[in-house]
């Protein structure tokens, strides 16, 4: 890549539509309408809560409980299955954006919820399995070609993912379900007759973990895989990793490349053979 000649940008190409915000396409934690990071801060305050988000915990837990009762029977999972994103039209929205003047747009692939807007081959917790029974990225990303718009994904999932998921295996510290532990140390088998019957919430929150606990070599090469999954099937042209830094490959069972190098390989290419980039 260090040798790469690479395109100019083109003219206005700076002019671009990243879609996070929203319900329609946005992860299952909007079905609650209560503000961003609810997958995490439906539960707490507990141990690994930091300063920062404190106020907004203690306030998205109350409103969860109000509506959804405890977190030890209705969690993020539970969210998932409730999402539907039936009001979701990418072809009206996606020509608002050109009208804007947009010349690219990035759809939201994973968010920090660890839940995958298209149809996964790693991770069963996706739009096509739960939820709107939709590709989401696979609608974005012909939306965008179609009004003549490059397209990227941003991925959120990976070291986020282990730290914002770990409060699903908190207990309430004090109160009338004090140590009742919540809804991350279900399996499979507690699924059985219920609407998640077949799904595992491991496959969504990762093993029980402690916070500050480093990620396991299998979630980390669970995340490789899916990056190189939505990469390989919707070939965006842009990359965008949020996160604190990608989970370290020297833990992985077999060592992944590199995410710059996963991108690379599977963009689409101009005539030079690279990648074009903005």
């Amino acid at each position: 890549m260090k040798s790469a000649d690479l395109p100019r940008p083109p003219h206005g190409a700076d002019r671009r539509r990243y879609h996070r915000p929203g319900g329609a396409a946005h992860p299952p934690q909007s079905v609650a309408r209560s503000g961003d990071w609810y997958a995490r801060h439906l539960y707490g305050p507990y141990d690994g809560t930091e300063e920062f988000e404190r106020e907004r915990t203690s306030r998205q837990t109350a409103a969860h409980r109000t509506r959804y009762g405890h977190p030890s029977r209705f969690g993020h999972k539970d969210l998932c299955g409730l999402w539907r994103a039936e009001k979701f039209d990418p072809e009206e929205l996606m020509d608002r954006f050109r009208r804007t003047g947009a010349r690219c747009f990035v759809s939201m692939a994973a968010h920090c919820d660890n839940f995958d807007l298209w149809d996964s081959a790693h991770q069963p917790w996706n739009a096509v399995n739960v939820g709107p029974r939709s590709d989401i990225v696979a609608r974005w990303a012909a939306a965008a070609r179609g009004a003549g718009l490059r397209f990227g994904v941003s991925m959120h999932a990976g070291s986020w993912t282990w730290r914002w998921l770990d409060a699903a295996f908190a207990t309430d510290a004090e109160g009338p379900a004090a140590g009742v532990p919540y809804d991350g140390h279900l399996t499979a088998e507690d699924g059985r007759g219920l609407w998640w019957d077949g799904l595992d919430p491991r496959a969504l929150y990762g093993r029980p973990r402690r916070p500050g606990e480093p990620p396991d070599p299998d979630f980390i090469d669970d995340f490789y895989a899916r990056l190189r999954d939505v990469t390989t099937r919707h070939r965006p042209e842009l990359v965008y990793l949020a996160t604190r830094g990608c989970p370290s490959t020297a833990a992985a069972s077999v060592p992944p490349p590199r995410p710059a190098s996963v991108a690379w390989n599977s963009s689409p290419t101009t005539t030079t053979g690279c990648p074009r980039a903005w």
